[in-house]
């Protein structure tokens, strides 16, 4: 018995064997433009899990390396201020070693010199990098650091002012007498060199009003104060500690070996039993400072080495999964064209098969 022929059966059927044909096409041609395949879990089936776990680790390593652009831009800017902080305490302390321990022809010019010295350190260690201060330990957003005439809002007195309560006791409740008389005693000097250090070592910040704003905490200062250091995640270990602030006792004794020539006459005091001690002292705090900022740059250099020996590390490991994510990924392209070249010949002899048989009538058998 012979079965009945639908033409419009046979011509649906073709329809969709058409769409089918087509929609493979443009799905081929879209893998071969972009070189990567549509549908990549279809395609790869249980190891769909293994692409998502090199995608993650991938993933993770730019995260680092993104942190580690980032330190790699502040530590560079970070080592060039130690490295200008380094020169100015050098040149002030040369100067220093000159009329030390006697005044020597540029004593009346060490203050002015000292000076300079300041406003270079501070101007230099108030850097600020991607919009945050390098040298203000988390408070990121808060300049480090005064100089010796800019007022601090908070206490509405600069740094000379802080100097200055010091040295004539009006820093103090009750006000004490002037740290010097003309006589320029060696007690007299011992008593300046203590009030330096109290303003300095955070004596008087612990103190009430009025002595508490007369301290380098709370106007020379504007960073945190003991806060944790600032760090980088550069790896799924611990965070990298890379932070050096304006507070740590590298500039804190800097700057009060350069603010005790700044704030004194040492022209009047040259010649008595003040000057030695006290310029010594002074040239102490300096040479230390100077040792310390050196020991920081050195250890921030060490930092960079070691980070930059792990920016190899992920870069080499990127690009091995780089290599096995496109294995499961990307087309090949001399396959994929095969499959465009087949395709098209499928669905030109599907369209030569539709054609042929919208030309049939029944007269033709008849």
């Amino acid at each position: 018995m012979l079965k009945s022929i639908s033409t419009f059966g046979l011509f649906t059927q073709r329809s969709e064997n058409l769409r089918s044909l087509e929609n493979d096409l443009a799905t081929t041609l879209n893998e071969a433009s972009t070189g990567r395949k549509s549908d990549v879990a279809s395609d790869i089936g249980v190891e769909v899990s293994i692409l998502t776990e090199l995608r993650s680790m991938k993933s993770d390593n730019d995260v680092f390396l993104r942190s580690i652009d980032a330190f790699e831009r502040r530590a560079e800017f970070m080592v060039g201020a130690l490295n200008t902080t380094d020169e100015a305490l050098n040149a002030l302390v040369a100067n220093v070693v000159l009329n030390t321990p006697d005044a020597g022809q540029s004593v009346s010019a060490l203050p002015e010199a000292a000076n300079a010295a300041i406003t270079q350190i501070v101007d230099t260690l108030n850097i600020s990098v991607d919009g945050r201060f390098l040298f203000s330990g988390v408070d990121i957003d808060a300049i480090p650091l005064r100089r010796p005439d800019e007022i601090n809002p908070g206490t509405g007195l600069s740094p000379n002012d802080v100097m200055a309560g010091v040295l004539d006791g009006t820093a103090y409740a009750p006000a004490q007498p002037p740290a010097f008389t003309p006589a320029f005693t060696a007690a007299e000097a011992a008593t300046a060199i203590a009030r330096f250090n109290d303003a300095f070592n955070g004596t008087n910040a612990a103190l009430p009003a009025p002595t508490d704003a007369f301290s380098f905490e709370n106007t020379l200062y504007d960073g945190s104060i003991g806060g944790p250091p600032v760090s980088a995640r550069l790896s799924n270990g611990a965070p990298v500690e890379y932070g050096v602030t304006a507070e740590d006792q590298a500039f804190r004794d800097a700057l009060q070996g350069a603010y005790m020539l700044a704030s004194a006459d040492l022209a009047a005091m040259a010649g008595t039993d003040a000057y030695e001690p006290y310029v010594t002292a002074a040239l102490d705090l300096l040479t230390g400072g100077l040792g310390a900022v050196r020991d920081q740059a050195a250890r921030l250099g060490a930092i960079q080495n070691d980070v930059e020996g792990r920016k190899t590390a992920l870069t080499s490991q990127n690009l091995i999964l780089n290599v096995q994510i496109n294995a499961y990924e990307l087309v090949d392209p001399i396959e994929t064209q095969s499959l465009v070249t087949e395709i098209e010949k499928q669905i030109e002899a599907a369209y030569a098969a539709t054609v042929r048989g919208s030309r049939l009538r029944l007269t033709n058998f008849l």
